[in-house]
């Protein structure tokens, strides 16, 4: 679910996102539709945590607070500054031998967990995460 409650943008005098309001369900596809400058870039920046809101509430949290499984990277969770972590994985590549079947190229030599594979949280310098 995201939702958007009364977000505003500016830079300097110049507004670029002003008093926009919407809420997206679970599954529902939402599209933004308008000419350039209209602050559709700087609305998802700011849905992302790239950027903080001038005034309002997007609230991603509940996007956060699940974990996540896909294809490429596997079970993992999004962290506060927005940042996937997903434990990381050494491979080695096998002997010809050693390979049971098409595909099966690799083993598994060591699995480094999220929180040691990727940055600390607090060293990542997110001005969206305090402290």
């Amino acid at each position: 679910m995201i939702e958007v409650q009364h977000l505003t943008k500016r830079y300097g005098p110049i507004t670029a996102v002003d008093d926009v309001s919407f809420k997206a369900e679970r599954g529902e596809i939402l599209g933004f539709l308008g000419p350039n400058g209209a602050g559709k870039t700087t609305t998802m920046r700011v849905l992302t945590g790239y950027m903080p809101p001038t005034d309002g509430k997007a609230i991603v949290e509940k996007m956060k607070s699940m974990p996540t499984d896909d294809k490429l990277f596997g079970k993992g969770e999004v962290r506060k500054d927005g940042r996937k972590i997903h434990p990381m994985y050494l491979f080695e590549v096998k002997k010809p031998s050693e390979s049971k079947g098409p595909w099966d190229y690799y083993k598994v030599r060591a699995t480094i967990p999220a929180d040691q594979a990727f940055r600390p949280l607090k060293e990542g310098g997110c001005p969206l995460v305090g402290g």
